[in-house]
């Protein structure tokens, strides 16, 4: 998928989360044994489709809503 690190610079960006959140975040993530992106994923910290698109842009594919 997509590094930890390199998500939290999307977020920040996109300004969906701040640095200190997207910290605690990782720490969180980290803890409970699961990536940055199924932790938000899993908690609704970033509207899902927002969280696809950044992704999506990053590696430069189109989104595709099934």
């Amino acid at each position: 998928m997509i590094e930890d690190k390199k998500l939290k610079e999307l977020l920040i960006k996109n300004e969906l989360l701040d640095a200190p959140k997207l910290e605690e975040c990782l720490k969180e993530a980290k803890n409970s044994k699961s990536s940055l992106f199924d932790f938000i994923g899993q908690k609704n910290l970033v509207p899902e489709n927002s969280l696809y698109e950044i992704v999506a842009d990053f590696f430069k594919l189109p989104l595709v809503d099934l």
